[in-house]
Protein backbone atom coordinates (compact mmCIF):
# COMPACT_ATOMS: atom_id res chain seq x y z
CA UNK A 1 0.00 0.00 0.00
CA UNK A 2 1.59 3.42 -1.24
CA UNK A 3 1.80 5.91 1.87
CA UNK A 4 0.96 9.13 1.04
CA UNK A 5 2.92 12.74 2.09
CA UNK A 6 2.02 13.53 5.76
CA UNK A 7 0.48 10.43 6.51
CA UNK A 8 1.77 8.55 9.32
CA UNK A 9 2.37 4.81 9.56
CA UNK A 10 0.75 2.71 12.85
CA UNK A 11 1.34 -1.02 13.20
CA UNK A 12 -1.79 -3.24 12.34
CA UNK A 13 -1.69 -6.99 11.79
CA UNK A 14 1.14 -9.35 11.54
CA UNK A 15 -0.16 -9.67 7.75
CA UNK A 16 -0.12 -5.91 7.40
CA UNK A 17 2.83 -4.95 9.24
CA UNK A 18 1.75 -0.77 8.62
CA UNK A 19 -1.56 1.30 7.63
CA UNK A 20 -2.30 4.90 7.39
CA UNK A 21 -3.33 6.16 10.05
CA UNK A 22 -7.42 7.33 10.44
CA UNK A 23 -7.88 10.48 12.17
CA UNK A 24 -11.06 9.32 14.31
CA UNK A 25 -11.29 13.11 15.78
CA UNK A 26 -14.21 14.89 15.40
CA UNK A 27 -13.99 18.81 14.79
CA UNK A 28 -14.81 21.96 16.89
CA UNK A 29 -17.11 23.21 14.36
CA UNK A 30 -19.01 20.10 14.39
CA UNK A 31 -18.98 19.67 18.28
CA UNK A 32 -20.45 23.32 18.45
CA UNK A 33 -23.19 22.47 16.22
CA UNK A 34 -24.16 19.58 18.07
CA UNK A 35 -24.89 21.67 21.04
CA UNK A 36 -26.90 24.08 19.01
CA UNK A 37 -29.15 21.01 17.65
CA UNK A 38 -29.08 19.21 21.62
CA UNK A 39 -30.17 22.76 22.82
CA UNK A 40 -32.26 23.97 20.11
CA UNK A 41 -34.22 20.44 20.81
CA UNK A 42 -34.62 21.40 24.52
CA UNK A 43 -31.78 19.50 25.48
CA UNK A 44 -33.24 15.74 25.09
CA UNK A 45 -32.10 12.62 26.74
CA UNK A 46 -30.71 9.03 25.22
CA UNK A 47 -32.11 7.79 22.41
CA UNK A 48 -34.65 10.87 21.76
CA UNK A 49 -30.92 12.86 21.38
CA UNK A 50 -29.45 10.19 19.57
CA UNK A 51 -32.41 10.30 16.94
CA UNK A 52 -31.14 13.72 16.01
CA UNK A 53 -27.72 13.57 15.85
CA UNK A 54 -26.43 14.27 12.74
CA UNK A 55 -23.42 13.00 10.81
CA UNK A 56 -20.53 15.06 10.26
CA UNK A 57 -18.70 15.78 7.03
CA UNK A 58 -17.51 12.72 6.57
CA UNK A 59 -20.33 10.64 7.44
CA UNK A 60 -19.60 9.46 10.95
CA UNK A 61 -22.23 9.69 13.69
CA UNK A 62 -20.74 9.92 17.43
CA UNK A 63 -21.80 7.29 19.88
CA UNK A 64 -23.88 8.36 22.92
CA UNK A 65 -21.15 8.59 25.27
CA UNK A 66 -18.83 10.00 23.32
CA UNK A 67 -21.05 12.76 23.33
CA UNK A 68 -21.78 12.70 27.29
CA UNK A 69 -17.96 13.27 27.30
CA UNK A 70 -18.34 16.34 25.33
CA UNK A 71 -21.32 17.53 27.11
CA UNK A 72 -18.82 17.39 30.47
CA UNK A 73 -16.01 18.56 28.77
CA UNK A 74 -17.07 22.04 27.07
CA UNK A 75 -19.80 22.66 29.80
CA UNK A 76 -23.24 21.95 27.52
CA UNK A 77 -25.25 22.30 30.72
CA UNK A 78 -23.65 25.46 32.17
CA UNK A 79 -23.49 27.15 28.09
CA UNK A 80 -27.13 26.12 28.01
CA UNK A 81 -28.22 27.67 31.23
CA UNK A 82 -26.79 30.50 30.34
CA UNK A 83 -27.92 30.62 27.47
CA UNK A 84 -31.51 30.40 29.04
CA UNK A 85 -30.87 33.15 31.12
CA UNK A 86 -30.51 35.37 28.12
CA UNK A 87 -33.62 34.11 26.80
CA UNK A 88 -35.57 35.29 30.20
CA UNK A 89 -34.02 38.88 30.00
CA UNK A 90 -35.05 39.42 26.14
CA UNK A 91 -38.19 37.91 27.12
CA UNK A 92 -38.68 40.23 29.74
CA UNK A 93 -37.17 43.18 27.61
CA UNK A 94 -40.12 42.27 25.06
CA UNK A 95 -42.42 42.28 27.47
CA UNK A 96 -41.79 45.39 29.35
CA UNK A 97 -41.48 47.24 25.58
CA UNK A 98 -44.94 45.89 24.57
CA UNK A 99 -46.33 47.56 27.78
CA UNK A 100 -45.02 50.77 27.49
CA UNK A 101 -46.54 50.92 23.74
CA UNK A 102 -49.95 49.79 25.43
CA UNK A 103 -49.82 52.63 28.04
CA UNK A 104 -48.23 54.83 24.84
CA UNK A 105 -51.69 53.61 22.84
CA UNK A 106 -53.71 54.61 25.78
CA UNK A 107 -52.41 57.98 26.10
CA UNK A 108 -53.21 58.30 22.31
CA UNK A 109 -56.45 56.88 22.99
CA UNK A 110 -56.75 59.70 25.57
CA UNK A 111 -55.80 62.62 23.61
CA UNK A 112 -58.24 61.51 20.99
CA UNK A 113 -61.24 61.16 23.19
CA UNK A 114 -60.55 64.51 24.94
CA UNK A 115 -60.46 66.26 21.38
CA UNK A 116 -63.81 64.83 21.02
CA UNK A 117 -65.04 66.06 24.16
CA UNK A 118 -63.90 69.94 23.07
CA UNK A 119 -65.20 69.44 19.28
CA UNK A 120 -68.29 68.52 20.96
CA UNK A 121 -68.65 71.29 23.49
CA UNK A 122 -67.85 73.70 20.31
CA UNK A 123 -70.92 72.59 18.17
CA UNK A 124 -72.96 72.25 20.51
CA UNK A 125 -74.66 74.23 23.27
CA UNK A 126 -73.61 74.58 27.31
CA UNK A 127 -76.64 72.71 28.01
CA UNK A 128 -75.85 69.55 26.66
CA UNK A 129 -72.19 69.48 27.66
CA UNK A 130 -72.61 67.06 30.47
CA UNK A 131 -71.05 64.45 27.74
CA UNK A 132 -68.42 66.41 26.07
CA UNK A 133 -67.38 67.41 30.09
CA UNK A 134 -67.01 63.40 30.68
CA UNK A 135 -64.81 62.61 27.54
CA UNK A 136 -62.39 65.14 28.20
CA UNK A 137 -62.16 64.11 31.88
CA UNK A 138 -61.74 60.63 31.12
CA UNK A 139 -59.25 62.13 28.02
CA UNK A 140 -56.99 63.58 30.50
CA UNK A 141 -57.00 61.17 32.87
CA UNK A 142 -56.24 58.06 30.23
CA UNK A 143 -53.73 60.04 29.01
CA UNK A 144 -52.11 61.56 32.25
CA UNK A 145 -52.17 57.92 33.93
CA UNK A 146 -50.60 56.77 30.87
CA UNK A 147 -47.94 58.95 29.72
CA UNK A 148 -46.63 58.88 32.96
CA UNK A 149 -46.48 54.96 33.51
CA UNK A 150 -45.05 54.37 29.85
CA UNK A 151 -42.34 56.88 30.73
CA UNK A 152 -41.22 55.14 34.11
CA UNK A 153 -41.48 51.47 33.09
CA UNK A 154 -39.19 52.50 30.46
CA UNK A 155 -37.02 54.20 32.74
CA UNK A 156 -37.01 51.37 35.37
CA UNK A 157 -36.29 48.61 33.09
CA UNK A 158 -33.18 50.08 32.47
CA UNK A 159 -31.85 50.15 36.11
CA UNK A 160 -29.23 47.90 37.31
CA UNK A 161 -30.35 45.30 40.00
CA UNK A 162 -28.38 47.13 42.77
CA UNK A 163 -30.13 50.58 41.92
CA UNK A 164 -33.65 48.98 41.50
CA UNK A 165 -33.40 47.60 44.92
CA UNK A 166 -31.63 50.59 46.23
CA UNK A 167 -35.01 52.67 44.82
CA UNK A 168 -37.31 50.00 46.48
CA UNK A 169 -35.27 50.49 49.72
CA UNK A 170 -35.90 54.33 49.09
CA UNK A 171 -38.95 54.44 48.85
CA UNK A 172 -40.26 52.00 51.53
CA UNK A 173 -38.57 54.53 53.76
CA UNK A 174 -40.32 57.24 53.12
CA UNK A 175 -43.41 54.92 53.76
CA UNK A 176 -45.54 55.88 57.23
CA UNK A 177 -44.80 53.48 59.96
CA UNK A 178 -48.51 52.70 59.68
CA UNK A 179 -50.86 52.89 56.56
CA UNK A 180 -54.27 54.65 57.66
CA UNK A 181 -57.02 52.48 56.28
CA UNK A 182 -59.62 54.56 54.89
CA UNK A 183 -63.25 53.39 55.98
CA UNK A 184 -66.37 53.89 54.16
CA UNK A 185 -69.41 53.12 51.55
CA UNK A 186 -70.01 53.34 48.19
CA UNK A 187 -72.64 56.15 47.00
CA UNK A 188 -74.20 56.40 43.28
CA UNK A 189 -73.40 60.40 42.22
CA UNK A 190 -74.91 61.79 39.41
Amino acid sequence: MPIRPGERLVANKPSSPYVPAVNTEYDRQYKENLFLVWYQANRPRGKKFTAIIPKDEIGRVPNLSIVQKWMREDGWQERANEMDGEVRKKLHDIAIEQKVKMHQRHAEIGVEIMEKGLEYLEANSLQSAAEAARLIDLGQRMEQENTGGAQALAEMSKLTDKKLLDLIADLSSQMPEEVPILEGEFAEVE
